[in-house]
């Protein structure tokens, strides 16, 4: 019997087989599983990944390096890995059930939240932004600034439908970081000062942190 693996990007990434998390290689290797994760099915070219690996350029030893950080994830997850990770022309594909990734289980939540919301039943609307917000941070951890800003967008939009003003804050805090990371600053100090103002009139500490980013990333 082939063993359950669960992925997770929401948060940390980790992985779990039949409930015990693996001990995942860190740094760059990370960073790939969690690139191959993010386009489950898809094959994602050496060179893309190359790309996301060094930020500054990739080395000539790029594509070598990538093949052994491959190697070591296989290892890693066990024997299920070499029909988890395929080698394809040109590039890798990670295979995966519907269930088994925490942000293919988002997506369910989010249609749901759709109907919930088009149906008045606000209480489950509010839980599947909060969700959506938890994505939207776990894409800007992963340098996915435009699929983030997509996510706090639908999310913002839900908590503004139910009048959720905490999530629709935090919404705009992460499109701001999204924005921010895009290099458009407009639009980052446009929906830093829509999260303090929100932050502010419901009390919470939030406020406090949003202030700061705007003094250090927008001084007057």
């Amino acid at each position: 019997m082939t063993a359950k693996l669960e992925f997770c990007l929401l948060g940390p990434l980790v992985v779990r087989c039949e409930g015990t998390i693996l001990a995942m290689p860190r740094g760059k290797q990370r960073t790939l599983l969690a690139a191959l994760l993010l386009s489950p099915g898809r094959t994602v070219p050496v060179d893309e990944l190359a790309e996301l690996l060094w930020a500054s350029g990739p080395p000539p030893s790029a594509r070598v390096t990538v093949q052994n950080y491959v190697m070591r994830l296989r290892k890693a997850l066990g024997e299920t890995a070499r029909t988890r990770i395929d080698t394809r022309p040109g590039g890798y594909r990670i295979n995966l059930g519907g269930t088994d990734l925490d942000v293919s289980r988002l997506a369910t939540m989010l249609a749901s939240a759709q109907t919930s919301a088009r149906a008045g039943r606000w209480e489950e609307a509010a839980s599947s932004a909060a969700a959506l917000s938890l994505l939207g941070e776990a894409l800007l951890v992963v340098g996915q600034p435009s699929r983030a800003r997509t996510r706090h967008t639908t999310a913002c939009d839900i908590a503004s439908d139910i009048g959720d003003k905490y999530q629709q804050a935090r919404a705009h805090d992460g499109l701001a970081r999204a924005h921010h990371a895009l290099a458009r600053p407009g639009q980052a100090r446009d929906h830093w000062a829509e999260a303090l103002a929100l932050y502010t009139h419901l009390g919470t500490r939030e406020a406090d942190q949003v202030r700061a980013q705007l003094a250090r990333r927008h001084p007057r």
